[in-house]
Formats: C-alpha cells, sequence, structure tokens
C-alpha cells in the first residue's frame, strides 16, 4: 500500500500498488485520464431525472461528450440513460440526454457518476 495524496481535493489516502487507473478514494478524481477530450473543472449545481424522478446533483467536471457528477440517493448502473437539466451558464440551459458509463460510493450516500452525453 502507498499513501497518495489527490491532487483535487489535497488528502491523503491508502491505495494499492497496481496497474489500474487510480482514483482519490475520497472525491473520486481521477489520476491518470485516459480521455481524448479535454476535461473542463466546473463546479455547478444541477438536477437530473432519472425514472420519473429527479434528483440535485453537483458538476464536478465535463468535456464535449461527458460529464462527471456528484449526487445522493441510489447508484446509477452502468447504461441507466437519464435527462440532465443544466443552468443558464452553462450550455446556455437546457436539458440533454446522458448514459451512466460508471458510478463509485464516494461516501455512504453519496455517489458519483461518468456520463456520456447522446443528444445535445
Amino acid at each position: 500500500m502507498d499513501i497518495r495524496v489527490c491532487p483535487e481535493c489535497g488528502k491523503a489516502f491508502y491505495a494499492a500498488v497496481s496497474s489500474a487507473p487510480l482514483s482519490c478514494a475520497l472525491c473520486a478524481c481521477f489520476f491518470e485520464d485516459k480521455r481524448r477530450d479535454k476535461r473542463t473543472r466546473k463546479e455547478t449545481g444541477l438536477t437530473f431525472r432519472f425514472m420519473d424522478r429527479s434528483y440535485p446533483a453537483r458538476l464536478k467536471d465535463y468535456s464535449e461528450h461527458g460529464l462527471r457528477l456528484l449526487y445522493a440517493g441510489k447508484m446509477l448502473k452502468a447504461g441507466s440513460v437519464v435527462a440532465v437539466e443544466f443552468a443558464p451558464p452553462l450550455d446556455k440551459g437546457g436539458c440533454e440526454c446522458a448514459v451512466a458509463v460508471w458510478s463509485r460510493k464516494v461516501s455512504p450516500a453519496v455517489f458519483s457518476s461518468g456520463l456520456r452525453r447522446i443528444s445535445r
């Protein structure tokens, strides 16, 4: 086990030595980004709808083809389709559909999910 310090939240945590992509155990920030798109860090509130229910969420970062958010509730399974409602400063407001690519538990009641945009 190694002690690592997250570049996003600045907190230390233990991580197993492996070749798998490393992410912070506390805020789910990825250390090594293998995505082709440049991600823009932007924290703002938003809402997403899943199965006729609205959930408040916190946008952490986004790119041309995806976004990462934090939310409370139930963990989204990979392949779940959601409608994301943006506030006007980001993408001039509006709603778009996205599909969950991955999800992980950040704390007992908070989850982080990576979504791929499927409509704009």
